[in-house]
């Protein structure tokens, strides 16, 4: 602004000196043309005078005497025509017209001013007198007033230069003062405020209000002056809420860093430690300096330090936003421990990576648990081998990749070990037969547990039926020997079903057959193994079939009780009926209770089949004891399975039906097997089923492994000898004296003794012989109907006597 001031200043000042020397000029050029016609005018009169009175030949002299004038250069008598100065020769010169002032003329041209003056004679010009001046007659004037121009010009001009200086100097100032005040500000206020802001310390008061800026002087400056102020009262206000802010949040972030239960930590993006919390230290067993200076690779787990490589470089260049994830640390110890992690980086104004967030949580112990979950949902608990879940995944793997085979075992007769030595013992015996197995497997396959005393190998290395028939036969023979278990030896024998993968079979398909062929292993004898065929795929469908049928059949009158006599063995006297159940198939007829008894033991449909049989029998009971009121003395034998007597409400349903069909419950006999009676909750029944009044039979007794002393103790009423043990009795020997001990044994126990499947009078007399009370078989009477026990069996006497004869010798 002053230089523009300073400009004008010199503008007004060429100007007022141009119109200075202008005006000085032409005022001394009228002065000039002044002297010049006063002069003229008397040189004219002169000159008109002398050529009046002397004609043309008193000119030269004239012309002489004016040029001698000083200020006079020369004069010029210049005839307008020839024919004027003729006039004028001849005299004419009396009668030139009168001199007037206004016909002169003055020019001055290169400094030469001329002065000339028309003669006229009536009006008629015929000579122009010209005067010259000299050039310094205006000249010098002329100089002396630019001179003067010049210096008042100057003197303006200094005097306009002077008091722009002095406007300039009182308007800049105010500029200077507030440059300096600005530039303050921003090298030491504003830089004060931001580091405080940016280090999250508080703005301090004088910081916020670093004083007014007061400036006087040109009023622009005063308005910029204030406008400035406020802006910089503005900018520290903000600055001081955003500190305070800041503040706020850094205390915040602070106290839940350092407070937090998770650790927590700030990494550079060098991977270098900045910071961590002391929950971290905790987890990691480490002081909060030593962390603080460590690198983390140095604190992660060996196999988890490039994967963590991976995910600060994907942070660090945007292609992340954030990560959770499962990271393993080492303690000051070395124990590893799992964590939770959550990663996050923080990005400045250049989009440059600071520093990476990390939150760590503690999941050893859930990762342990998973762990263990993991290994409960993929391994037995009890033998610790693969299960069932983990067999389907095997097996499936095993389909994707070849042709495996599948070898099922299922351990013979293991259920009288658990029952005569408890579960404890059972569960410790299984326990070494499977890492006996898992041995024998290991090399050509997986080995898995199904459950209970059911075992699965999977086969991957074999190529031929050869194969697997020699793999079964080398697991028979390691289980041949023994095991050890608290000083006893224990046999342990299996039976194998064995299955070989086809072409689009699934894992269910081979678990299938493979439960198909054990099966049949099992019912050819036990201690072997039978290869899956399609005879086999069609027993299967059969039981299948049987099996839906049978649920179809129960409660409907397609199942029935057929009833066999049980004499006594010296009158030959009915005592007893037993019921036995049968299946009227409306499309198969008769069913065979071999064939659907085992399929509802095996499907759980055995308890509803016995309580079906329990009511249909005693409703026959009850039908008996009114239409033959003389035979009421004989008793009801039906058969209990081990299943029914695991259900709590079984006490309750049979004295409900006793009370239903006003039977005497002594007349109630319940036959178990031999095994049953080493299940402690099914002898808890059936003691409360004789306090209820029923009596209890062992059936099949002499084919299991019930010691002498535990029988004492039993809740047994009758003792029902296996048929096998009388049949080779019939040969003497062992047989004989074992048949004999038993009945001797009935005798001390005070408990009847009945002699089992007796089809001849030889059985019969071995049977009497051995102390038998009561005979049961075809001998005196196959299973009937009950409307043929009541028109054939209950009228006879002597069931006896109407048997076969005895051979004659």
């Amino acid at each position: 602004m002053a230089g523009m001031v300073a400009l004008l200043v010199v503008v007004l000042s060429l100007v007022f000196t141009w119109q200075w020397v202008t005006r000085e000029q032409a005022a001394l050029q009228r002065a000039v043309d002044t002297s010049v016609m006063a002069l003229g005018e008397s040189l004219f009169i002169e000159f008109a005078d002398t050529f009046t009175d002397s004609g043309i030949e008193a000119m030269t002299d004239f012309q002489q005497r004016v040029e001698e004038i000083p200020d006079v250069e020369s004069l010029e008598v210049v005839p307008l025509s020839a024919s004027a100065l003729a006039l004028l020769a001849d005299g004419g010169a009396d009668r030139l017209d009168p001199i007037r002032p206004e016909a002169f003329e003055s020019v001055t041209e290169d400094g030469i001013t001329t002065l000339r003056v028309p003669l006229t004679i009536d009006g008629e010009p015929v000579l122009r007198v010209e005067v010259r001046f000299r050039a310094g007659l205006i000249d010098e004037p002329q100089a002396a007033a630019r001179r003067a121009g010049i210096v008042n010009g100057v003197v303006v001009l200094l005097l306009g230069l002077v008091a722009t200086w002095f406007v300039a100097r009182s308007a800049t100032s105010g500029v200077r003062q507030l440059t300096t005040q600005v530039r303050d500000s921003a090298e030491r206020h504003l830089p004060q405020v931001l580091s405080a802001v940016r280090d999250g310390r508080p703005v301090t008061p004088a910081q916020l209000q670093p004083g007014e800026i007061s400036v006087r002087g040109v009023a622009e400056v005063e308005a910029l002056s204030s406008a400035f102020t406020t802006h910089r009262a503005a900018v520290a206000e903000l600055a001081g809420e955003l500190s305070a802010r800041l503040v706020r949040s850094d205390t915040r972030f602070r106290i839940g860093f350092d407070r937090s239960p998770m650790g927590m930590a700030l990494i550079g993006a060098d991977g270098q430690v900045q910071r961590v919390n002391a929950a971290l230290a905790t987890l990691l067993g480490r002081d909060v300096d030593d962390l603080e200076t460590a690198s983390l690779p140095d604190l992660l787990h060996p196999d988890d330090v490039d994967r963590m490589a991976d995910v600060f470089r994907r942070l660090t260049t945007g292609a992340l936003e954030g990560d959770v994830s499962e990271i393993r640390y080492l303690t000051a110890a070395g124990d590893e421990v799992w964590t939770m992690q959550g990663a996050s980086v923080h990005f400045d104004a250049d989009g440059q990576p600071l520093t990476i967030f990390l939150q760590m949580q503690d999941v050893t112990e859930t990762k342990h648990a998973q762990e263990s979950l993991r290994e409960l949902a993929f391994h037995d608990s009890l033998t610790g081998l693969p299960n069932r879940v983990a067999l389907e995944r095997e097996l499936q793997s095993a389909l994707e990749s070849g042709r495996p085979a599948l070898a099922m075992l299922d351990l013979d007769r293991f259920k009288l070990v658990n029952d005569s030595l408890g579960h404890h013992a059972g569960d410790r015996l299984l326990q070494a037969v499977a890492a006996r197995l898992d041995a024998l497997v290991s090399p050509v396959g997986m080995l898995a547990r199904l459950g209970g005393d059911e075992f699965v190998a999977v086969l991957r290395s074999v190529d031929a039926r050869v194969d697997v028939e020699l793999a079964a036969t080398q697991l028979l023979a390691g289980m041949e020997a023994p095991f050890e278990l608290d000083g006893r030896r224990f046999w342990v024998r299996c039976s194998i079903g064995l299955a070989m993968a086809e072409p689009e079979q699934t894992a269910n398909d081979l678990l299938s057959n493979a439960d198909a062929a054990v099966h049949h292993a099992k019912q050819r004898g036990r201690g072997g193994w039978a290869l899956f065929d399609q005879s086999l795929q069609d027993n299967a469908t059969e039981r299948l079939g049987l099996e839906h049928d049978l649920r179809d059949a129960l409660g409907t009158d397609q199942l029935l009780l057929h009833y066999q006599p049980i004499v006594c063995a010296r009158t030959g006297r009915l005592v007893a009926l037993e019921g036995l159940a049968r299946w009227a198939h409306p499309t198969r007829g008769f069913v065979s209770p071999g064939s659907f008894v085992p399929v509802a033991e095996e499907t759980g449909l055995i308890t509803e089949l016995g309580d079906r049989v329990l009511e249909l029998g005693l409703a026959d009971l009850a039908r008996w004891s009114a239409s033959c009121p003389d035979q009421a003395s004989f008793h009801l034998s039906l058969n209990l399975s081990g299943r029914q007597l695991h259900d709590h409400d079984l006490v309750r349903r049979v004295g409900t039906l006793l009370d239903h069909h006003d039977i005497d419950p002594g007349r109630l006999v319940l036959e178990v097997t031999e095994t049953t009676l080493l299940d402690d909750r099914a002898v808890d029944h059936l003691e409360l089923l004789r306090q209820l009044g029923v009596r209890i039979a062992a059936d099949d007794f002499g084919s299991g492994f019930t010691a002498i002393g535990q029988l004492a103790r039993q809740p047994v009423d009758i003792l029902k000898v296996d048929m096998s043990l009388v049949r080779d009795a019939v040969e003497g020997g062992k047989a004989a004296a074992i048949l004999a001990s038993v009945g001797s044994l009935g005798t001390a126990l005070g408990v009847s003794v009945v002699a089992e499947g007796v089809e001849e009078w030889a059985q019969y007399d071995a049977a009497v012989a051995a102390g038998c009370d009561l005979i049961q078989g075809y001998l005196f009477g196959r299973p009937v109907a009950a409307d043929v026990v009541t028109a054939d069996v209950l009228p006879t006497d002597d069931l006896m006597a109407r048997a076969a004869p005895e051979p004659t010798a």
